[in-house]
């Protein structure tokens, strides 16, 4: 073999080692991407399952809240009606004794 045939299989036993490199390189990169979006896809999936079970109970907290809040303006009322009753007692007292 003439030393030109050598060279040209030296630079092309070269070429393909750093094509054989560059490869398993992108390869390597491939892997730490996909692992990447593995995670992310593990995070999406949690995150859709948080809405999800918070949207389900919702109705139920709304629902909780608004009978709390009615309960104390059920107790408002009651303490209204009091009031007002006292109020009627001593306006009436009143009237009775600028009558006298």
């Amino acid at each position: 073999m003439s030393d030109e045939i050598k060279d040209m299989l030296k630079k092309q036993e070269a070429m393909m080692q750093q094509l054989i490199n560059m490869v398993g390189k992108n390869n390597e990169r491939f892997n730490d991407l996909e692992k990447r979006f593995d995670k992310v896809d593990q995070r999406l999936e949690s995150i859709e399952a948080s809405v999800q079970r918070i949207e389900m109970n919702e109705p139920a907290d709304i629902m909780a809240m608004l009978k709390q809040i009615n309960g104390k303006l059920d107790d408002r009322d009651n303490d209204m009606q009091a009031l007002n009753k006292r109020v009627f007692k001593v306006e009436s007292e009143i009237e009775r004794l600028t009558r006298q």
